[in-house]
């Protein structure tokens, strides 16, 4: 299908990524742009680059490095289906996770916001439990192992998370073990303070950006700029490729480099 049109969806789609990511009662929607799209499509090229540079810097030969989207989001499952297997090969929509249990989930709460729940280990399950005030109740003590009672236990947790706002829950459970987390929208999320402290947002232009990662100390990545107009390095880019000055010139009276690409 490489010569077909797609999106992030479509690719996610059909390597089954997006199958698993999904709760068997709801429509499959992917993450804009992340699950196919980034994590398996530029991530996995720029791997493939930089292995490709270090193998010709071996041997002084170069390759063909051909990162398809729909690869990646497939190899990107290889952890989870050597799980599924171990748990005995049911492939069931909505439970692809490290062996799910039914507290690991996102929950609304009195506001309207939401707040994720993730203690899947038992010291973290207990330090939740303990937070909520529900470590004396035989049911959620004992029922971590049980998935036939998760479905009355999750409902149960639904109802207190939803008696306090988000706010109320960060100020109870973050920063804790209980495994626990505000769902944020990115404006919220430039300004919790473990992302200012770590720097991670900035706004330039009024455009909000994140740095640059991994983080490197001997060779720290520069400092975020202004987002620049489409088309500002196309020649610099051309004359890296040694197009001359006369060809960039036969694009550009084209059309082929677009207007913006022309000043």
């Amino acid at each position: 299908m490489a010569r077909a049109a797609a999106h992030d969806g479509n690719y996610a789609g059909v390597s089954g990524a997006l199958w698993l990511a999904t709760a068997a009662d709801q429509r499959p929607e992917p993450p804009p742009s992340l699950l196919g799209d980034i994590a398996g499509g530029a991530l996995y090229l720029a791997i493939g680059i930089l292995a490709g540079v270090l193998r010709a810097r071996h041997d002084g030969r170069g390759q063909v490095v051909d990162a398809a989207m729909v690869d990646g989001s497939a190899h990107l499952l290889n952890l989870l289906l050597s799980i599924i297997e171990r748990r005995g090969g049911a492939y069931e929509m909505g439970k692809p996770a490290s062996d799910p249990k039914y507290f690991a989930r996102s929950y609304r709460c009195a506001d309207g916001e939401w707040i994720n729940i993730a203690a899947i280990e038992p010291p973290f399950h207990a330090a939740l439990i303990k937070r909520l005030g529900l470590d004396r109740d035989e049911h959620f003590v004992n029922g971590i192992n049980d998935p036939k009672v998760w479905p009355a236990l999750t409902d149960k947790l639904a109802a207190v998370f939803a008696s306090k706002t988000r706010t109320e829950w960060c100020k109870m459970l973050e920063g804790t073990d209980a495994c626990f987390a505000p769902v944020l929208s990115p404006l919220d999320a430039a300004a919790h303070p473990h992302n200012v402290a770590r720097g991670i947002y900035s706004t330039i232009d009024g455009i909000l950006q994140a740095v640059p990662a991994p983080r490197f100390s001997a060779t720290p990545s520069a400092g975020l700029t202004r987002v620049p107009a489409r088309g500002a390095h196309t020649r610099d880019v051309l004359s890296e490729l040694k197009f001359t000055a006369e060809q960039v010139e036969q694009l550009t009276k084209s059309g082929a480099l677009g207007s913006a690409a022309s000043q």
